[in-house]
């Protein structure tokens, strides 16, 4: 069936592309606004006690598992079990 010189398939693929557009703008919006809550987005802040960084984030956020190298299997531990699985058998 077409509807105003499109295919169906073609209207899917539109609808999926602004869905996946709008939610990539949504994303970036609020990773933005939770670096100007956090420090003004102050990319220089460093660290201020247990914190580090424009969006303050603590230590065990960087270095999930405590081995002192932040690397792959830290961004995997937080991302699959959050700060307080960082031992959590993958």
């Amino acid at each position: 069936m077409k509807c105003s010189g499109h295919s169906n398939e073609e209207h899917i693929i539109i609808i999926i592309s602004v869905i996946r557009y709008s939610s990539r703008d949504n994303m970036q919006k609020c990773i933005g606004c939770i670096c100007e809550a956090a420090s003004g987005c102050n990319i220089t802040v460093g660290c201020n006690g247990p914190v580090c960084g424009p969006f303050y984030i603590t230590k065990q956020y960087w270095d999930c598992t405590g081995n002192g190298v932040i690397d792959c299997d830290d961004y995997v531990r937080i991302h699959q079990f959050g700060a307080s699985g960082c031992t959590n058998t993958l």
